[in-house]
């Protein structure tokens, strides 16, 4: 499927729209074309760039080509997807490096009110030494301030 024959297919459709399955079938054929063979998105780029021209195509303006309209569609939709895919990779390590924490978000709310910046330093990633240089303290009273702050939530339950 060419550019010309695309816009052929709009230019039939226009004047018979009983041809609009035609010109349907034209546009995932394009659109294939130019997401290529190995994109492992295809089927989802290809059903949503199609499903975004024929939902906006009272929009095309009168003088624009059918062709070049849909061919920016499927770019942008190509592009959209390797931004999801990008964040999604982003996602699956940052979940990788930094785990769940063990905590809910109450707890983790209680305990940083309670305890503090050195709570809240820890509850961010920092190793109770960094905490500690951070807060500018020794390890030993960092220690101290983590096992009264435990005491003090163990015995409120």
């Amino acid at each position: 499927m060419t550019f010309t024959e695309l816009n052929l297919h709009y230019s039939l459709y226009k004047s018979d729209h009983t041809r609009g399955h035609l010109l349907c079938e034209a546009c995932r054929t394009y659109a294939k074309q130019l997401v290529g063979a190995n994109n492992p998105d295809r089927h989802e780029i290809v059903a949503d760039a199609t499903h975004k021209a024929w939902t906006n195509f009272n929009m095309l303006p009168p003088d624009r080509v059918f062709a070049a309209w849909f061919t920016r569609i499927v770019r942008n939709k190509i592009r959209d997807y390797h931004r999801k895919a990008r964040t999604r990779a982003l996602n699956e390590e940052a979940a990788e490096l930094y785990p769940e924490s063990p905590f809910t978000l109450e707890q983790q709310q209680e305990m940083r009110e309670k305890g503090g910046p050195l709570v809240s330093h820890l509850l961010n990633g920092y190793t109770l030494k960094e905490a500690a240089d951070l807060l500018d303290i020794s390890v030993r009273t960092a220690k101290n301030q983590l096992t009264k702050l435990s005491e003090e939530m163990n015995s409120n339950g």
